[in-house]
């Protein structure tokens, strides 16, 4: 990797000089006042109007459907690119097609708290009805599918059972310390389930009675019972087995550093996915019942988390970066089907037919073939939809200009009827658009993405899910333009956000933008830090994209924020039109920037000498995070919005991994980020913490 030695220097450059200047005020009225619902518009051909652009509410989709005719009236390229802003927890289908999905929905600054829901599926995935939306007490977990009618979950400290299809039951509660982090059944009646703190529940009568047991001081994560007597519990170190029922264990050596899933098909053959002391996936194969192991796979660049296996050879599994591998021969050999979407998936099934599905962040497919994945035809499962411009350049190197274009007033009365944001964020929206205008108008050395984000509102899930999709591509920087009109004491100030405690060259995208202020003359007042600003941005800092977020002055803050009188009369299109100048001429500036800084020195960053390892990508309360670095570094903890809410010990120097305890039950519900910097870099990992 190279890191950049000094700053840039903007030249004036007079054919940007004049797409600065054709930057048209009236143009970003007009985009403004048709978003805000005050002006109709004109969608499909048919007259509309778009008071509302809650996410939740159908004016959003209306919102993006117009939006991407405006842009494609620009002349770049449009795609619509629905997400949904859920985290598939587990799928788990009968024979006939019919079966359960489990979801959590992560808290953002203004929705709390984590949100849990349920969705059936009678056709494999191809359609879902809701069973149990946002039900904030429950956080659902692993489930298994017995009849058409019947199945049990395990739901946080809770284990819950339908025996109707409809209704759920609480059959058990834990309490708060302990979480249940897996479940299986044997016929109708027996099951087991397992926990932290080494617990472990069974019934023989459909959890009417249960016993519960502390058979291993390890948290236990996996279970997986093929009768009455034969049976595995499995730590994410260690993997026991019982002939008795759970009566008695003997424990079995297996080859993986950490585990992740289990899949046992009868008393003999079996499979473990997990990761190598090396931390690259495994997945492993015994035919004695555990008693040895066959490694299938062991350089896997992504960690596998979930195991589908249909009859005696077909084998499916899935992991993190979108990976999704299938084996027709019993893991003798595998090829790559990886989704489109290269963010964690973490559950899949596929029924004899050929049928299935699988999810993870953001993410729901389904397969009538085993092979190609779809979108479901339904749309009640809250989609959201990014809307996505692209201009194409002379390479692949990219540029992105982003704004959302989700509103949110603090009044539920008015949610769902009237939510103007004519600053926050029709004003972004309004400069996204304007870019696209008159940037289409030129050829470019690199291509230009214009992008507008869903979801921001509750909790960053546009942003979220475009930055999963494309945080392997070549991306020179961004620019983020979140409430870029309201100057109510005329001070012309304009905050720019150029995070570089995650990326260095954020700081140099920054000053590229403070130099086209002084360049091209422009009346604003940008002040540069390298701060970090709640918002989407934070998403495309969090995967090591470079760039800046703009917002107005936060000392000079809307008064009318989340409000109904969040209107176009409220907002100082002069000073928008300034800060659109600006985003424009940083676009085109960067557009033919052939890399960021003119002396450039190859250095190796922390990205390639440290590494971060997490137990898992969900946790319930503690964990253990793995770092090698070669400075010593202190591990520090961010929630959903950027906010640092944990610091864990230091670290010393070391080649090898160290590991230290991850304790996190302090911590309420959501998404966080863990990250390590030092030495003008940083790494970083995701991880869910439920309950």
């Amino acid at each position: 990797m190279l890191f950049t030695a000094n700053i840039p220097v903007v030249e004036y450059d007079p054919a940007v000089a004049e797409i600065i200047q054709s930057v048209s005020e009236d143009s970003l009225i007009t985009t403004i006042s048709r978003l805000s619902g005050e002006v109709p518009v004109i969608i499909a051909g048919e007259p509309d109007s778009l008071p509302c652009r809650y996410v939740y509410s159908p004016g959003c989709y209306r919102s993006a459907l117009w939006l991407a005719e405006q842009m494609a009236a620009t002349g770049v390229s449009v795609e619509m690119q629905p997400f949904v802003p859920m985290d598939m927890i587990d799928v788990d289908l009968l024979p006939s097609g019919k079966g359960w999905a489990s979801f959590n929905m992560f808290p953002s600054i203004y929705i709390q708290p984590i949100k849990s829901s349920l969705y059936r599926t009678d056709d494999a995935g191809a359609s879902w009805q809701v069973v149990v939306k946002d039900d904030p007490s429950i956080a659902w977990g692993e489930i298994v599918s017995l009849s058409e009618d019947s199945a049990w979950a395990a739901a946080g400290t809770k284990l819950m059972r339908t025996v109707e299809g409809e209704t759920w039951q609480l059959m058990l509660e834990l309490g708060t310390e302990t979480v249940l982090n897996d479940i299986c059944a044997v016929g109708s009646t027996h099951g087991w389930a397992v926990g932290d703190l080494g617990t472990l529940v069974s019934t023989t009568d459909a959890w009417v009675n249960w016993e519960k047991s502390y058979p291993f001081a390890q948290d236990l994560s996996q279970v997986d019972f093929i009768s009455a007597n034969n049976g595995w519990i499995a730590s994410e170190e260690s993997l026991w087995v019982t002939t008795d029922g759970g009566e008695t264990w003997s424990s079995q050596d297996q080859p993986l550093y950490c585990i992740t899933e289990m899949e046992f098909l009868d008393t003999l053959l079996g499979y473990l996915a997990g990761f190598s002391e090396d931390h690259l996936g495994c997945i492993c194969k015994t035919p004695d019942g555990g008693n040895t192991w066959d490694v299938l796979l062991d350089t896997l660049s992504s960690f596998p988390y979930d195991i589908c296996v249909q009859g005696s050879g077909s084998l499916w599994v899935v992991g993190s970066g979108g990976m999704v591998l299938f084996s027709d021969d019993a893991g003798i050999t595998f090829s790559r089907r990886d989704a489109e979407n290269k963010s964690n998936l973490q559950a899949i099934d596929v029924i004899a037919d050929g049928r299935g599905v699988l999810g993870g962040w953001t993410e729901i497919l389904h397969t009538t073939d085993g092979e190609t994945w779809s979108l479901p035809d339904t749309i009640n499962l809250d989609w959201m939809w990014n809307v996505v411009g692209t201009l194409e350049g002379a390479d692949a190197t990219e540029v992105i200009i982003t704004a959302h274009y989700d509103a949110f007033v603090w009044n539920e009365d008015t949610q769902y009827i009237y939510t103007p944001g004519a600053d926050d964020n029709a004003s972004g929206v309004s400069a996204v658009l304007e870019s696209a205008r008159l940037l289409s108008e030129n050829d470019w050395q690199h291509a230009l993405k214009f992008v507008l984000f869903s979801g921001e509102e509750v909790g960053l899930w546009g942003a979220f899910d475009y930055a999963s999709q494309n945080h392997h591509k070549d991306v020179l920087g961004f620019l983020n333009a979140d409430m870029i009109a309201y100057d109510g004491n005329g001070d012309r100030l304009l905050e720019v956000h150029g995070y570089t405690e995650w990326n260095p060259l954020s700081e140099e995208t920054g000053s590229i933008f403070n130099e086209i202020v002084d360049v091209y003359n422009l009346n604003i007042d940008p002040v540069v830090d390298n701060e970090w600003q709640p918002g989407d941005g934070m998403c495309l800092w969090w995967v090591g994209i470079p760039g800046i977020s703009l917002v107005e002055d936060g000392n000079d803050f809307n008064p009318f924020y989340h409000t109904t009188e969040e209107t176009l009369d409220k907002l100082n299109t002069p000073y928008l039109t300034e800060v659109t100048k600006a985003c424009v001429g940083w676009m085109a500036t960067m557009a033919n920037m052939d890399s960021l800084g003119q002396v450039r020195e190859e250095v190796v960053t922390l990205k390639e000498m440290v590494t971060l390892r997490l137990s898992s990508a969900i946790m319930r309360s503690q964990g253990w995070v793995e770092i090698s670095s070669p400075y010593p570094v202190t591990p520090q903890i961010y929630d959903a919005v950027g906010r640092k809410v944990k610091t864990l010990a230091s670290v010393p120097a070391s080649t090898e991994a160290v590991r230290i305890p991850l304790e996190v039950s302090d911590l309420p519900r959501g998404i966080y980020w863990i990250t390590v910097s030092a030495k003008d870099s940083f790494v970083s990992e995701r991880f869910v913490l439920v309950r």
